[in-house]
């Protein structure tokens, strides 16, 4: 792997790539500084170019180097000079050179470094002179000065009519960053302003009567802020729309504190994958890349003087749309202007509908499909050959298939009855991840026969999903084989292959089915290697077989192929509470929480409850907020969040209270899918603690009765009631039972997050009665 440090964007860039245009806003070097032995030579030589005394060097770049200098007369005055290093001047370089300087000198604005003067060197290197910026990049500035994110959109919106100035001029600078926007200060007030258009576009004219050559497979600009067309790398003409990209990007670094890729990732890349990560991999919206930031978080609403909380909802809605659209993949999603870009950000600061909206259903549904053709036509067909017509009143009052729905709303959509063709294609992705009920599609149940198509293939992996999510495994399983007979490299087959395999081991125990999965995933993994589903299950088998560090490195691995997968945070979580580590396992829970559900998530309220189990062992009063924000995921019907909520008031101190515990049981044991044996155990707590023995001894009784996963910890609350209600026999009797089951329940018990909930904080208080009841006993042998 490269060094990263090679990687400077003053020296060089990505292997392949040319080394990125000259920035001079570094910080001035003294000339006595050792920067560069060959330029203090030159400047010993030089001290002076025309008239201007050379004062210090503040910069260089691959042709150029730009000078601090003075000029004393007429009228003493301090600018920047940038000349070509000697060597350097080819004819190429001249003409790029001649090019910046003809581009300055085209614009006047405020906001953009002024050209004053150019001439020659006395060896004859062009130079030109321009206006002295005392500043510093853009977001270096904000988050020094702790500017609000109001504040830094007013900047930024003066830097948007600087570019549309240029877009106007026939000018494209092709290499907007923050450390090409220089904040100074002018009577008193920060103004942002534009330098170094060294690799500046022009779109109306010659900037220069020498030809200019982009040599054919370089990178042009930087990475981190190149729009997808100038990645391209190809004879395709970008226009002012790739300037409104680069500037989305410095928006996004603005608001939320990091850049839409990881830095690292990029550039430890080939040239080739860079250009697939930014033609084709979508950025998460700004709240959600906030989520990301782990420790950072703070900080990061810190230099904004916001909390967290704050900041994320101030991120959420109008500022991720903003964001996003001016960084649409497709230059005609975009703001057409820079202008366009600027006018709707000084809409959401003057509390105006802005024009930046959610994508449209059709267009996440266009999106979608051309992501995923198999995995559609796989979902259409499963619903063919499982649901033989499906009524659909539409406009044209037909019964239509997936297909046919789709070529409805294009069909409606050229007619430009937009609302209508929505309606349809909503519907369409309704019918196709609406979850059947039943399959009973018999060509499914058949092995496919040598040579069958295509089609029936994909209509199996759909089966082998469904099966999965309705519990068959064994049918699942079974499909999976004859999938994997017609097409051993499969992707859908390998990876719930694994799953399965998992599954048996939670079963059986068996290691070795393990390695098996593991061998499956190494396979899935070389087909897709951009999908991070393998090396999640795989940091599951792994943890299995107790190789954890190397299962935390899987999901990371998960994690940095997509940073919003908030499976593998729920998974590190996991695994670090495994390891004692609390607090790290909480700070993955809190990311996990704050990465929006995928729309197919069945259980979008699991990952508010796997954080609010862990703050409830760690006896924090925010579980009580994340049980809250679980119960509203299902609209306050899922059985599992009031148990936990009913197991709070049972354990947190701050929120001590047995009646809404039993209350909440009690709404959990009303529901059809809870586990009755465990939340009568709760109910039956709830009653000790409220003093209400008889209740309690019903309750923990029915626990028993009913087969409680967990005898010991039923037997021990029972024996609890009884002695309470002084049944001493009944007592002993469920004391010796708790036990002989006791080691039992402990070892079923791995140190996760609910087991630490169910059986940890709840045994002290029972252990103390424990303890007290058989003092009694032993007691009462003694006695004559």
């Amino acid at each position: 792997m490269p060094d990263p440090a090679s990687f400077n964007e003053t020296t060089s860039g990505p292997s392949g790539a040319p080394p990125p245009a000259g920035d001079y806003s570094a910080p001035t070097t003294p000339l006595s500084s050792p920067s560069s032995r060959f330029l203090r030579r030159a400047l010993d030589q030089l001290l002076q170019i025309g008239p201007y005394h050379i004062v210090e060097l503040i910069g260089e770049g691959g042709m150029g180097t730009v000078y601090l200098a003075e000029r004393r007369e007429p009228v003493r005055m301090r600018v920047a000079l940038k000349v070509i290093k000697p060597g350097m001047d080819t004819r190429e370089v001249v003409a790029r050179f001649d090019a910046e300087r003809q581009a300055l000198a085209l614009m006047n604005h405020p906001n953009i470094a002024r050209v004053f003067d150019a001439g020659a060197t006395a060896d004859g290197r062009p130079y030109f002179v321009m206006e002295f910026i005392a500043g510093i990049p853009i977001t270096q500035y904000c988050d020094r000065n702790r500017l609000t994110n109001t504040e830094r959109l007013g900047l930024f919106g003066q830097v948007c009519q600087a570019v549309q100035h240029a877009h106007e001029k026939g000018i494209i600078h092709r290499d907007i960053k923050p450390s090409n926007v220089l904040v100074c200060m002018q009577n008193g007030k920060p103004v942002p302003k534009i330098i170094d258009f060294g690799v500046a576009k022009a779109t109306q004219q010659r900037l220069t009567d020498e030809t200019m050559y982009t040599f054919h497979g370089q990178l042009i600009g930087t990475i981190e802020y190149m729009s997808p067309e100038q990645a391209e790398m190809s004879n395709i003409e970008i226009d002012p729309r790739s300037d409104v990209y680069s500037l989305g990007v410095v928006l996004y670094e603005l608001i939320v504190g990091a850049l839409p890729f990881d830095p690292n990732t990029l550039r430890q890349a080939g040239v080739g994958e860079i250009q697939r990560i930014i033609r084709e991999v979508d950025p998460p919206k700004p709240s959600t890349r906030l989520s990301t930031l782990g420790d950072k978080t703070g900080d990061v609403a810190s230099h904004r003087r916001l909390d967290v909380r704050t900041l994320a909802r101030e991120l959420r809605g109008d500022l991720d749309w903003i964001t996003m659209k001016a960084l649409e993949k497709d230059p005609g999603r975009r703001y057409a202007t820079a202008a366009a870009l600027g006018e709707d950000v000084a809409r959401y600061l003057h509390h105006e509908p802005v024009l930046a909206r959610p994508p449209s259903v059709a267009y996440k549904l266009h999106k979608f499909i051309r992501r995923h053709r198999v995995s559609v036509a796989l979902a259409a067909l499963l619903v063919i050959a499982i649901v033989s017509t499906t009524a659909l009143y539409v406009t044209r009052q037909q019964t239509a298939s997936f297909e046919e729905m789709v070529k409805l709303a294009q069909t409606l959509l050229a007619e430009g009855k937009k609302a209508e063709a929505e309606s349809v294609l909503a519907r369409a992705v309704e019918q196709i991840t609406k979850p059947t009920i039943a399959l009973g599609a018999p060509a499914l149940a058949q092995p496919p026969a040598a040579g069958s198509g295509r089609a029936e293939l994909e209509a199996k992996l759909s089966a082998i999903i469904r099966l999965l999510q309705l519990g068959d495994s064994a049918e699942a399983a079974r499909q999976i084989q004859d999938v994997l007979a017609v097409d051993p490299r499969n992707f859908t087959a390998l990876s719930n292959y694994a799953v399965l395999k998992r599954a048996e081991f939670e079963t059986n125990g068996d290691l070795r089915v393990l390695d098996d999965a593991l061998a499956k995933l190494d396979q899935a993994s070389q087909i897709e290697p951009r999908r991070p589903e393998p090396w999640n299950i795989r940091g599951v088998l792994l943890r299995h077989l107790g190789r954890l560090p190397e299962s935390l490195a899987a999901f990371e691995k998960a994690i940095a192929i997509d940073p919003g997968y908030s499976p593998s945070y729920v998974s590190i979580a996991n695994t670090l509470a495994l390891l004692g580590d609390w607090q790290g396992a909480e700070r993955n829970l809190l990311i996990a929480a704050g990465i929006p559900p995928d729309p197919t998530d069945s259980r979008p309220w699991q990952r508010w409850h796997n954080l609010a189990a862990l703050q409830l062992a760690l006896d924090k009063p925010a579980a009580l907020a994340a049980i809250d924000k679980a119960l509203a995921a299902r609209d306050g019907r899922n059985p599992h969040n009031w148990l936990l909520k009913a197991r709070a008031h049972l354990l947190l101190k701050s929120a001590l209270d047995p009646a809404k515990a039993r209350d909440a049981a009690v709404r959990a044991d009303e529901d059809p899918d809870h586990s009755p044996p465990r939340t009568r155990r709760i109910i039956a707590l709830a009653a000790l603690r409220l003093g209400d023995w008889e209740a309690a001894v019903k309750a923990a009784t029915e626990a028993v009765d009913r087969k409680d996963p967990q005898p010991a910890y039923a037997n021990l609350i029972l024996a609890i009631a009884h002695a309470k209600s002084g049944r001493a026999d009944d007592c002993r009797r469920h004391l010796r039972i708790a036990e002989a089951t006791w080691p039992k329940d402990l070892a079923a018990q791995p140190l996760e997050m609910k087991a630490t909930i169910e059986n940890g904080l709840l045994w002290i208080d029972t252990l103390r009665e424990l303890h007290a009841l058989r003092a009694e006993a032993d007691a009462a042998a003694a006695s004559p």
